[in-house]
């Protein structure tokens, strides 16, 4: 079942993806670092020099989203969240579109159609599709440079670099595990000896580091310099060593399990595999089988994961997937063909009516961060202090409040820095400076309940109100709707109101 080639497939599988997407744009920030993006986007832009974002900086990323806050203001639209928004919707269609280019030239135009579908609908790649973030830029990157490899070799491979850089510079941590099955679909690209191969490799590899440096530069010599650095080192510990718990850790499984969960067809990723050694593609199978397991390897280990960061892994399934689809095309029993194609698409969408739309609709509609800081602005003054926890940059910035400090990860030997904290907080009391604890600011980072009974032993609290906000660290396919209390921490001789 042969599809011409036109760009009558490739369009309609763009405008659909792009409509959907734009139907389901989020109303506000769903993640903390969706507003962070977006703040440092409109900095870079107000103030001419690119702000730092987190961790590796991300510079293509933020520079993405000063274009489309740019763009935004243009059309008088004020707000530069909805602007980096729109920024994840325009970039995901054109993924989608570039994924099917792609695949076209890996094989054909039938598997990539089917491609284009699969990914589109994807549930990880769809709730990350809607709202401001740097996996929809690099993933996007990440395809144009692998088309330009796969496109008339000889004369793109410039090209490929350039974009390969260019995904680097989007999320530089994601180009480094992608590189061994980059070189393994290289070397199955020419004929020249293998030495040649590795070379002229090697030579493209230096020319997209380099791309990926230029980005970084500002972050090295510009004014967040020392925090990049400080950060830089800081994000390294956190992902590699302390957060990453070794191969084939006690996460795996679990993080195997949900990668199931959330792709019911996977089980049609094993029948492609067939299917291409059947057809004697041996070199595709390595390639696809370096882009599943080696990002996977890393992210599948550590502690702090999230669906987001299994998108690089499951964009490979997908096309085994679209290969054992259009198989099943060739077959000639109508029934078999027929009975095989419906369920790939049935398991592959069944996530969708139950646990993807009704999550796009609510953060389409609803924006219960920003809701949660005007709550407490409402109920504080100007000069108020929030002990909260990792929300500290939604309510700086919504309720306009201070942030007071607090431990965390407190244990039977952290004394010293209970009695800093106590003397800080008495400081402050001692000064009519109001302090108020959130429910997260109570709990969060203490896990035994250190913090909460000490506070308790020490001061005195008054209710002011609760409300509701969602919690976005258990990730995009999670509608993780949390009740926040509010109360004033008060000297021990104010009337005692503890809080439940």
């Amino acid at each position: 079942m042969p599809i011409k080639n036109s760009w009558l497939i490739p369009a309609i599988l763009f405008f659909s993806s792009f409509f959907l997407r734009f139907f389901f744009i989020s109303k506000g920030h769903y993640h903390i670092d969706c507003l962070a993006l977006a703040l440092n986007a409109q900095s870079t832009l107000n103030e001419h020099h690119l702000s730092y974002q987190f961790g590796l900086g991300y510079p293509l990323t933020v520079l993405s989203a000063v274009f489309f806050v740019g763009l935004s203001n243009l059309f008088s639209i004020a707000d530069p969240v909805w602007a980096v928004n729109f920024m994840s919707v325009v970039y995901s269609s054109l993924t989608v579109l570039i994924f099917y280019f792609f695949i076209a030239k890996l094989f054909d135009n039938l598997t990539a159609f089917c491609a284009g579908i699969l990914l589109s609908l994807n549930p990880i790649f769809l709730t990350l599709s809607v709202y401001g973030n740097s996996h929809t830029v690099s993933i996007f990157y990440l395809l144009l440079s692998l088309t330009f490899l796969v496109s008339q070799f000889k004369r793109r491979l410039l090209f490929f670099a350039l974009t390969l850089g260019l995904f680097g510079a989007a999320r530089l941590q994601d180009m480094i595990l992608m590189l061994p099955a980059v070189f393994i679909l290289f070397l199955n690209q020419t004929q020249e000896r293998i030495k040649t191969k590795v070379y002229i490799f090697i030579k493209l590899i230096f020319i997209s580091l380099f791309v990926a440096l230029i980005f970084h530069l500002p972050y090295f010599f510009g004014p967040s310099s020392k925090n990049y650095l400080s950060q830089l080192q800081h994000f390294y510990n956190l992902g590699v060593t302390s957060n990453f718990d070794g191969v084939l850790s006690r996460y795996l499984f679990s993080n195997i399990k949900f990668f199931c969960v959330v792709n019911p067809a996977i089980i049609f990723t094993f029948i492609g595999f067939i299917y291409l050694l059947r057809n004697k593609r041996i070199a595709y199978i390595i390639f696809l089988l370096c882009w599943i397991f080696i990002p996977f390897s890393f992210y599948g280990n550590i502690l702090t994961s999230a669906p987001r960061f299994y998108l690089i892994s499951i964009i490979p399934t997908i096309i085994l997937e679209s290969y054992a689809v259009s198989s099943f095309l060739q077959i000639k029993n109508n029934f078999f063909r027929i009975c095989l194609v419906s369920l790939v698409f049935t398991l592959a969408f069944l996530p969708l009516p139950k646990n993807t739309f009704p999550i796009l609709k609510f953060r389409h509609t609803t924006t219960l961060l920003p809701d949660w800081a005007k709550f407490i602005k409402d109920r504080t003054e100007p000069t108020a202090l929030i002990i909260s926890g990792d929300d500290n940059f939604v309510i700086n910035h919504y309720a306009q409040r201070g942030i007071f400090s607090r431990p965390i990860d407190l244990n039977a030997n952290s004394q010293n820095e209970l009695k800093e904290f106590k003397r800080n907080l008495d400081a402050a009391l001692s000064t009519k400076t109001p302090i108020y604890i959130t429910t997260t600011g109570l709990i969060s980072y203490d896990p035994n309940g250190i913090l909460q009974k000490f506070l308790i032993d020490n001061y005195r609290f008054r209710f002011l109100g609760k409300s509701v906000s969602e919690d976005w660290h258990n990730g995009e396919l999670k509608l993780d709707i949390i009740d926040e209390e509010l109360w004033q921490i008060l000297p021990k001789n104010d009337i005692p109101q503890p809080p439940h």
